[in-house]
């Protein structure tokens, strides 16, 4: 019996502007080939939470905000001025002065309450980014193992028809079988062959967008002893 693969991927589709992305990225990798090393989920996650530059800003983000926040009751610096020449009569006289402006109390209250609340919501503007990239990382990871896994069944499948048609040619030369079968058995092949080539080029643009989330320039892959969740 034939064996078709149009069982419905249950990850999501590579869309268009991923895959303009991804074109930019490898245009610019250098074309020396680097060998892939397999990498766990966590470590992943570890490595896109370290590396990741949106992550970075918004953790420099919220150290500025944590700052303000002490600066918000600074009491601006007095001034010292000083004038020489007739102010007052016909005399030359010269006259210092010293002043110092302050708010009311309840102005710095109100400020360090506004910085603490702008701090707060950095603090929250990390942890979305990071459950984001979490949440991506993971399914990038997932997709990766579901694409070698079909890719090596589908290896599988190939060898066995292959022997197959081989069989079929044979019985065909000696008149056991008519041309039906073996263009059936070579359509088998051809449908394999595509899916297979298909496969791996979603291999390849998960490989890509997998190193842009971990910003690596060393090519990781998903570990295939990990199960898929």
């Amino acid at each position: 019996l034939p064996i078709c693969f149009h069982k419905k991927n249950k990850f999501q589709k590579i869309h268009t502007p991923i895959m303009l992305l991804v074109t930019v990225f490898l245009l610019s990798l250098p074309h020396k080939a680097k060998a892939q090393s397999p990498i766990s989920l966590q470590a992943a996650i570890d490595t896109a939470l370290k590396n990741n530059l949106q992550v970075k800003h918004e953790h420099f983000k919220a150290q500025y905000q944590q700052m303000l926040i002490n600066s918000s009751a600074t009491i601006p610096q007095a001034i010292l001025f000083g004038e020489v020449g007739q102010i007052n009569s016909s005399y030359t006289d010269t006259k210092f002065g010293l002043t110092q402006t302050f708010s009311f109390p309840k102005v710095y209250t109100k400020q360090k309450e506004l910085q603490t609340s702008e701090w707060k919501s950095s603090l929250i503007d990390i942890s979305v980014k990071e459950w984001l990239l979490i949440k991506q990382v993971t399914e990038v990871f997932y997709n990766m193992q579901y694409v070698e896994q079909k890719k090596t069944l589908l290896q599988y499948s190939d060898s066995l028809y292959t022997d197959v048609n081989k069989k079929v040619k044979l019985r065909l030369a000696k008149g056991e079988t008519n041309v039906l079968e073996k263009i059936s058995s070579e359509n088998q092949l051809d449908q394999i062959s595509l899916q297979l080539l298909q496969l791996r080029e979603d291999s390849s643009v998960l490989q890509l967008q997998f190193q842009l989330l971990l910003n690596s320039t060393y090519p990781f892959i998903s570990d295939q002893k990990e199960k898929i969740a």
